[in-house]
């Protein structure tokens, strides 16, 4: 049973390893592109317009959502030209010859989005958000934070795995050894 619990939890760690690093290949290779999974995304937060709702560094987690869904008071993110994402809260709805379309407005602005949004560009709605964990997420993309939270914690775990192999190794030879009868 023990060696069962060891094979799952082998396995999980695995998955575990494979994800987190898929995530950090994906930000690398896209950085500006959006992760994205099982609906679910997160953006970092670059100005102070949804103050006090959350600040400059958080991460913003959203979910997909119908355009039907979305009411008025509602955070959602949404996709603006130039590939820029923004996340503001919904301050009405229209319908503009069969097009929904979403007026927004950041907390702390005193006016209203220049552009209305179309149903097309929302990205998803505010789940929740991470305070400062933006800042956090932009040093590991730094060659020090890929070195210190990917390099490093895959030698130390690969050290880790040699020795406990070497070590088990050394265990077996060792009982093979006292177990042989030299008359």
């Amino acid at each position: 049973m023990q060696s069962m619990s060891k094979i799952v939890n082998k396995i999980l760690g695995i998955l575990c390893l494979v994800l987190i690093v898929s995530f950090i290949l994906f930000r690398l290779i896209q950085p500006a592109s959006p992760f994205h999974l099982f609906g679910i995304q997160s953006y970092t937060v670059l100005s102070n317009s949804m103050e006090p709702a959350f600040q400059t560094g958080d991460i913003v987690i959203i979910r997909d959502i119908h355009p039907d869904d979305i009411h008025i008071g509602d955070v959602i993110t949404f996709h603006q030209s130039g590939n820029k994402y923004i996340t503001h809260r919904v301050d009405a709805i229209s319908h503009e010859q069969g097009n929904t379309l979403f007026t927004t407005k950041g907390d702390a602005n005193n006016t209203i989005d220049e552009e209305k949004v179309p149903a097309s560009a929302i990205m998803g709605k505010k789940l929740f958000h991470i305070p400062f964990m933006g800042y956090a997420a932009a040093f590991m993309s730094s060659t020090a934070g890929i070195f210190l939270f990917i390099v490093l914690p895959l030698l130390i775990y690969g050290g880790i795995t040699v020795y406990q192999y070497t070590a088990s190794k050394n265990k077996k030879e060792s009982s093979h050894i006292k177990g042989r009868n030299y008359s």
